[in-house]
């Protein structure tokens, strides 16, 4: 959480959350969404909101999510057009730094390379900004072996963020 974390000047620039976001259960460790629903369709891949870890089917996913995800996280989950489960983005609100918070990233090897990370960021991102905040902190670090922190670093400043002044994560400001 961010307890202790100095607001970055972008806040000030994010200004306020536009309604206070309280939409969320907590059941037995896992997040229980109370908003209608959220989705995304491209081409190739759906970006769905999804109520509880227990709809995920493949189950190193599943318990992936369940690692990396805190009770009150946000889960965006990812498809194939044939219903494979292929990635996650693992989101929280803080209303009173008024930023939404990247916890986690992650798409299943098989599907790397194919932009799904971005349209799953892009996703996040849309969801944030629904929810009326216009600011995103994430603090990138690598969950594969096989990619480094700097090329993770170059991915998120090709999609805009900017390391904070105080350097301990990287920032988005939304535009609509």
């Amino acid at each position: 959480h961010l307890i202790g974390v100095r607001l970055c000047p972008a806040v000030e620039s994010c200004g306020r959350v536009k309604e206070p976001p309280n939409n969320s259960l907590e059941r037995g460790g896992l997040y229980v969404n109370r908003l209608a629903t959220f989705s995304i369709m491209t081409d190739e891949f759906s970006i769905k909101l999804i109520p509880t870890t227990d709809v995920v089917t493949n189950p190193s996913l599943r318990e992936h999510i369940r690692k990396t995800s805190v009770p009150s996280s946000h889960v965006l989950l990812a498809y194939t057009t044939d219903g494979s489960e292929a990635g996650y983005l693992s989101i929280e609100f803080n209303e009173s730094y008024s930023v939404a918070f990247i916890y986690f990233i992650f798409v299943l090897p098989r599907y790397r390379k194919r932009g799904l990370g971005s349209a799953i960021l892009n996703a996040g991102e849309q969801y944030a900004d629904n929810r009326g905040f216009s600011c995103i902190w994430l603090r990138p670090r690598s969950l594969s072996l096989d990619t480094d922190e700097d090329r993770l670093v170059k991915w998120y400043s090709r999609n805009g963020y900017k390391w904070s002044d105080d350097g301990e994560h990287m920032e988005k400001v939304l535009t609509n």
